[in-house]
């Protein structure tokens, strides 16, 4: 079933980022030939290295990759580090250098990202050219953002925003942590909320949490 019928008949129960993150893995999952297809063929014998190389089609591929790669993601988007996310490599030598990691994040993830985007694209285009009720229904800050979410490896549209305004002084990890801390100071979530004014929000409760 493609993207726009899933997203018409069974869009996720809920909203948020988390939601459609595993509604898209959930499809994902179901068409493991697309994880080849989608995905540079130095890219993912990179990361998967022997005997996957080995395989040629693309069936194959994908059904040997996706329970791999999907469990990568999921670390990453979780803000697990990247020692963490080389454990799920077990059989790899040198974990210390955390090499399957780094490939992962540099050459899989970035393909893998763009497929998180297609949901709201699709979904833009339904109701462009339907203008179909149902598919403004779905619009939302956590849709819009799900790909950028997945690429830079956050499970919140608020931890991408708090990643945005800490800047380069804030890993992805520290991230995570620090929106831990800070949970509880944050104003909350406005219904209908758009990036803007999500950012904003976010900016200034740090701003204020910040302060001596």
């Amino acid at each position: 079933m493609p993207v726009g019928d899933s997203l018409e008949t069974s869009p996720p129960g809920g909203r948020t980022t988390l939601d459609w993150f595993t509604w898209t893995t959930t499809w994902l999952a179901e068409r493991p030939i697309l994880i080849s297809q989608m995905t540079r063929r130095e890219s993912l014998d990179g990361y998967m290295g022997e005997p996957f190389k080995s395989l040629e089609d693309d069936e194959e591929r994908g059904k040997f990759a996706v329970d791999v790669v999907l469990a990568a993601l999921k670390a990453w988007l979780s803000g697990q580090t990247l020692a963490e996310i080389q454990k799920l490599k077990a059989t790899v030598q040198q974990p210390k250098h955390c090499e399957q990691a780094r490939r992962f994040v540099l050459r899989v993830l970035p393909e893998l990202a763009y497929f998180f985007s297609l949901p709201e694209l699709v979904r833009r285009h339904v109701a462009a050219d339907e203008l179909s009720f149902d598919m403004d229904e779905l619009a939302s800050v956590e849709l819009e953002k799900l790909g950028s979410c997945v690429r830079e490896g956050y499970d919140t549209v608020e931890k991408l925003a708090l990643a945005k305004v800490r800047g380069k002084t804030a890993s992805r990890v520290r991230v995570h942590r620090q929106w831990n801390e800070m949970d509880w100071w944050m104003d909350p979530k406005v219904p209908g909320e758009t990036w803007q004014k999500l950012f904003e929000r976010i900016r200034l409760s740090t701003e204020r949490y910040d302060q001596p």
